[in-house]
């Protein structure tokens, strides 16, 4: 078990949190706390990040908190579960496993880690890699040295550090020397058209589809329910930007230099059908259901 000033701190944390939730000041923000399964002497919780600008608006990203039993003193292991092979942003690094991929049985909050990669990703997932920024000791950004982790940063402050730092109008622009958007206007188009097309796909469709199996089994439904309330109160909303994009960018491709692993061909046709299969047809069963 975590020692106890650990375990008293992240329960102030989750306090703060639900306090801030209930007040409107978390916006787009929700946390689960697992417990300590597969986590040696630290604590596991689950962050889920509603995007609210450029690319990644109105996608949902999971973030995994791994606590130190030095915490708050020592900085949480935030790692971004992607659910596609491709660099959805600078501060992802998604090909670094550390810790490994975990999974877990139907039923359990206990994981299995393996190092296992599925060639064909029929399982939807691959492993998380850490959330780089540089007060999560993770990247020493502009100012080396500066800008580090304290013990007075909270799970509340990662997650809007998150959502506000990294989930951006201009992602490319993070990435040294930080000015990309400007200097290299169509790259970084390039890389934008890439992540809005990754966004709908991966992080509002394959994470509703796929989730199973890779979050805690205890908090699972707790996830999907939360991703579909939302989904379900603008499907309209996400029904006609996906056709908007369709018009604009179906059947193009679009690669970013940058990075090798951000290359994208846009079939905004089937992930507008996929859409409307995940989400449609249960909002379609939920009204059949009301109305019996």
């Amino acid at each position: 078990m975590p020692p106890p000033t650990a375990m008293r701190r992240i329960n102030t944390d989750v306090t703060r949190f639900e306090k801030a939730q209930a007040c409107g000041e978390a916006e787009g923000l929700h946390f689960w706390l697992v417990g300590n399964k597969g986590n040696g002497d630290g604590y596991v919780g689950y962050g889920l990040i509603r995007g609210m600008s450029g690319p990644y608006h109105d996608g949902f990203y999971l973030i995994r908190f791994l606590f130190p039993k030095e915490y708050p003193f020592r900085e949480p292991l935030c790692n971004h579960i992607s659910f596609s092979r491709l660099r959805q942003s600078p501060n992802f690094h998604d090909n670094e496993y550390d810790p490994p991929l975990q999974k877990f049985k139907r039923g359990s909050d206990t994981p299995t880690p393996t190092h296992e990669i599925d060639p064909n990703n029929s399982g939807g997932m691959a492993p998380g890699g850490k959330v780089c920024l540089s007060r999560l000791n993770t990247w020493e950004g502009s100012s080396p040295g500066k800008d580090k982790w304290v013990a007075s940063l909270d799970i509340l402050y990662i997650l809007r550090m998150i959502q506000c730092q990294v989930l951006t109008e201009k992602p490319l622009n993070h990435e040294p020397p930080y000015t990309r958007h400007e200097l290299e206007p169509i790259n970084a188009q390039n890389y934008t058209n890439f992540a809005t097309y990754q966004n709908f796909r991966s992080n509002v469709v394959d994470i509703y589809h796929n989730l199973e199996g890779h979050v805690p089994w205890s908090i699972c439904d707790g996830i999907k329910s939360t991703i579909f309330a939302y989904v379900s109160q603008h499907q309209g909303v996400y029904h006609d930007r996906l056709r908007e994009l369709k018009d604009i960018h179906e059947g193009r491709s679009y690669a970013c230099s940058t990075y090798p692993n951000s290359k994208c061909f846009c079939d905004y046709s089937s992930v507008v059908d996929n859409f409307i299969r995940t989400y449609g047809k249960i909002i379609i069963k939920m009204k059949t259901d009301t109305d019996k």
